[in-house]
């Protein structure tokens, strides 16, 4: 019943757009060409690694083109690299194309000790990887002044795992002469109909977007599965200058085939060999098997927490085969005026200032029956400044059950 609701929907936007695509008319041009840039240094102490600066760098409309570049570069304890070109136009307003490559050589993720909701803020281990490379590709046709967008992706991940530690930075396994190797490729295609009066900043309409990505198997003990993400968005002008942004989005992992769920084979792929006295080890690598096992058992849907979803905790804080969000965003517009700015090491056009509050509801778990049993929450404000070029430079302040969290990024969560 819900996905024949679901498609009813999809094919009353699809009558809206290509029927009438003038009955919400756009504010403005949708491509735009304003040349920006930015320089931004930011300090990191990782545990069990050390510290360093994170320089991030990124310029709009390049050479008054539609072409924007992104830069990560990561230099002391950790090191490595990202790069990334879009809005590279194959054929003008049309087809464009977007590339990104990812080479860190060193770097930590937390590894929480289950999915789902029922976790923590200090249940998890510290991965030391001594490899991330991630190759990613984008292209997107884009009709009717990007209200009807197709898009199909590829990307690769190749990762290695050197070193288990505790939460406090403490070495529990050291992998560096027989190493955890990690290859995974995803390909996904989808659609956005976007019934907006503007891409970049909507006051009005609404926006669906569907994602299929495919996860096949790369080796014979991985799970074979994809997953379907279904977004909604609506934006509801307010009184003044006010624009009142609710989000609905799911995500299900459904498996084709299942991987290889033996305990004992799992141990001996990660290789953490665990004296049998080392209680610290054993209870890592169980944890580690444990996920293995529910991943290959069940897939994995798109994580909560990060920039865009429950914002008050970690990227990819909360994992399981079915994830679901909740969102509200009151949007207030202090200023509309058009002010050019130049302070040294950022540059653009501001064409609005905003301040919003916000509102989130999430939960994650390994089957549909069981999500909305545990919910997380996060809530906070945050400042925007809407530019020229194309940018929406977005500083958020989340709080929730762990404690708060700021994010500095470049556009809207959705």
């Amino acid at each position: 019943m819900k996905k024949k609701g679901f498609l009813i929907l999809l094919q009353f936007l699809l009558f809206l757009i290509l029927s009438d695509a003038s009955a919400i008319e756009r504010r403005k041009e949708q491509f735009l060409l304003e040349q920006s840039y930015l320089i931004f240094p930011l300090p990191y102490s990782l545990e069990g690694i050390g510290k360093g600066i994170v320089v991030t760098a990124l310029a709009g409309n390049v050479a008054e083109t539609n072409v924007d570049a992104y830069f990560l570069g990561i230099t002391g304890a950790a090191r490595g690299s990202m790069v990334s070109i879009g809005d590279i136009h194959l054929l003008p307003k049309l087809f464009i194309l977007e590339v990104q490559k990812m080479d860190i050589g060193r770097v930590t993720v937390n590894n929480y000790e289950k999915r789902g909701m029922d976790t923590k803020k200090d249940d998890y281990t510290i991965m030391e990887l001594d490899k991330v490379e991630n190759n990613y590709a984008k292209l997107t046709l884009s009709l009717l002044e990007r209200r009807l967008e197709f898009f199909g992706a590829y990307e690769r991940e190749l990762v290695r795992v050197i070193k288990v530690h505790d939460n406090d930075g403490e070495i529990i396994s050291n992998m560096e002469n027989d190493p955890y190797k990690g290859d995974s490729k995803k390909t996904s295609m989808g659609i956005i109909l976007d019934y907006t009066d503007d891409r970049q900043d909507p006051r009005k309409g609404l926006r669906l977007e569907l994602t299929r990505s495919e996860s096949p198997r790369q080796k014979r003990v991985d799970a074979d599965y994809y997953v379907i993400d279904r977004s909604l968005s609506l934006y509801y002008p307010l009184a003044g200058q006010g624009t009142l942004a609710l989000n609905y989005f799911a995500s299900d992992a459904r498996v084709r085939g299942k991987g290889d769920t033996d305990p004992s084979k799992i141990r001996n792929e990660l290789g953490m060999n665990c004296a049998p006295s080392d209680v610290e080890c054993l209870k890592a690598e169980q944890e580690l098997v444990d996920m293995f096992i529910a991943q290959r058992s069940n897939g994995t849907a798109t994580a909560l927490g990060g920039e865009n979803r429950l914002r008050a905790y970690s990227r990819q804080r909360y994992n399981g085969a079915h994830s679901l969000y909740y969102a509200a965003e009151v949007r207030w517009n202090f200023s509309q005026a058009v002010r050019p700015f130049n302070f040294w090491i950022w540059k653009d056009i501001a064409t609005g200032i905003q301040m919003a509050l916000f509102h989130e509801w999430g939960t994650v778990a390994e089957h549909r029956s069981d999500l909305g049993d545990i919910w997380r929450t996060s809530y906070g404000v945050g400042f925007r400044l809407v530019s020229a070029s194309g940018y929406v430079y977005r500083a958020d302040l989340a709080a929730g059950r762990e404690g708060s969290t700021v994010t500095v990024i470049f556009e809207y969560p959705w």
